[in-house]
């Protein structure tokens, strides 16, 4: 039984935090599963997430129309995936929304 309670899949956010050169939020959203990691409230990303300045620039994707000459992912991903983010029902995240 200690077998199944240890295995877990590798998750692709762990290597994003595990890089060495470290990270931006714009690495987060360009991976695929950062919407199902944040449903399932990894705790890491969480606390990366709900970060004054990662809820400001994800608040920003929502609410600011991007330059014109801004790369596809600003325009079209970011927002689209920030919003699944803050709508994602996470008490942690809708606390400091709320604050």
């Amino acid at each position: 039984m200690t077998f199944w309670n240890s295995f877990s899949f590798p998750s692709p956010i762990d290597d994003i935090f595990k890089r060495p050169g470290g990270f931006t939020l714009q690495h987060l959203l360009d991976e695929d599963e950062i919407v199902t990691e944040t449903r399932n409230q990894k705790h890491e990303l969480l606390i990366y997430l709900t970060s004054h300045s990662s809820m400001t620039q994800l608040i920003t994707y929502l609410v600011d129309e991007p330059p014109s000459d801004a790369p596809p992912n600003v325009k079209m991903r970011y927002p689209v995936v920030a919003c699944e983010i803050l709508s994602s029902e996470i008490n942690d995240i809708e606390r400091v929304l709320l604050e």
